[in-house]
């Protein structure tokens, strides 16, 4: 099972989601599934080309959905400001 980054980042719950449902099918035991039913199902992403991917690395793609999340958490500290720059010259 793989989740983009994207998804883990704004929807980890969904990602929980998504696991507990494979466990469920698998070992037939909903116990994880049924404390995550009312959670809103994962939304699927196309997956990347080389061609998309390289064009989301030029325009900083990273920061539509990172900046906000690791800037609150992680403001000031050198790690996440080393991130978010890498995230700018799209070499993450």
């Amino acid at each position: 099972m793989r989740f983009t980054e994207r998804q883990a980042v704004e929807a980890p719950l969904s990602c929980c989601k998504a696991i507990a449902q494979v466990i469920a099918e698998v070992i037939e035991d909903k116990r994880y599934w049924n404390q995550l039913e009312s959670v809103a199902n994962l939304l699927p992403q196309r997956p990347w080309t080389v061609t998309g991917a390289k064009r989301m690395a030029r325009n900083n793609y990273c920061l539509s959905y990172l900046k906000e999340e690791l800037g609150g958490v992680l403001r000031g500290t050198k790690s996440s400001l080393r991130f978010l720059e890498k995230c700018k010259q799209g070499r993450r």
